[in-house]
């Protein structure tokens, strides 16, 4: 992947987040990987209901 295409990506990532889209945020990569730092918790993988976070709408918002 080139520079300039993964730039692309992450600021679609980051912007997906900042829209609250929690889907297109997490389909950003092919591998997710997702650790809060708060908690310790690390989600890793396409595993569980939206990867491991709470339902959109309720935690995220």
């Amino acid at each position: 992947m080139t520079k300039e295409a993964r730039e692309a990506l992450v600021l679609e990532h980051r912007e997906s987040e900042n829209r609250h889209e929690v889907g297109d945020t997490l389909r950003a990569f092919g591998h997710p990987r997702y650790a809060i730092l708060a908690t310790g918790q690390v989600f890793d993988g396409h595993n569980g209901e939206l990867y491991g976070f709470p339902p959109a709408g309720r935690a995220l918002r």
